[in-house]
């Protein structure tokens, strides 16, 4: 099964990155993120950029959860 990204292809398209950061220069990570997300002429770092928009950036919001079930169930196991 061939991977969805070309690395090859990635790596080219990597080497023309100075002209998106030249580009997009004074905006937010997410910003570009979005913008490189709708440029046609990088399909694979396309691909990366949308991955990358959707994934946690920290585990707060998880540990924040675990530690609010602490507080509405302790542990059993304690007597």
């Amino acid at each position: 099964m061939e991977p969805e990204i070309d690395i090859e292809e990635t790596e080219a398209e990597w080497t023309l990155r100075r002209l998106i950061f030249k580009q997009y220069k004074g905006y937010s990570i997410h910003q570009v993120l979005s913008r490189l997300i709708c440029i046609a002429a990088f399909p694979n770092l396309s691909k990366l950029a949308s991955i990358l928009s959707v994934l946690p950036v920290t585990t707060a919001t998880v540990e924040r959860t675990f530690s609010s079930m602490k507080l509405i169930k302790p542990d059993c196991k304690k007597e």
